[in-house]
């Protein structure tokens, strides 16, 4: 950004202002920082203080709930991964022990097969 000649000169600068009343003043500054307000009863103000309040206590519940259930995700993921390593396990051995009966009976069976042949020869 240039600045202009005068600035450069360190002149002073001339912004121009308005006089407002005091009173709109605070006005617009009470809007612009608190925004709108309205006068209520005070027995409704105490009644929208105690359901804000427990309104707010509901979210927390709500909140500490949510925590405790995500929390027990957690635990039932952790005992499902320990569940399908555990029926993994089992699988694999149970699957060993059957190919090892199944090896165990094929040989048997032909070893049966071998010694009737054999013994069909010999008669």
């Amino acid at each position: 950004m240039e600045k202009s000649e005068a600035q450069a000169a360190g002149a002073l600068q001339v912004i121009p202002t308005v006089e407002i009343p005091l009173d709109e003043y605070k006005a617009f500054i009470e809007y612009k920082v608190k925004g709108p307000t309205v006068e209520i009863p005070l027995e409704e103000y105490d009644r929208l203080r105690e359901e804000n309040r427990n309104l707010q206590n509901q979210i927390w519940g709500a909140e500490r709930e949510i925590d405790r259930l995500q929390a027990e995700i957690g635990h039932r993921r952790e005992l499902d991964e320990q569940t399908d390593i555990t029926a993994k396990m089992v699988a694999d051995d149970l699957d060993e022990r059957i190919k090892g009966y199944v090896s165990d009976l094929v040989t048997k069976i032909t070893e049966n097969k071998e010694q009737e042949v054999k013994g069909n020869g010999r008669i």
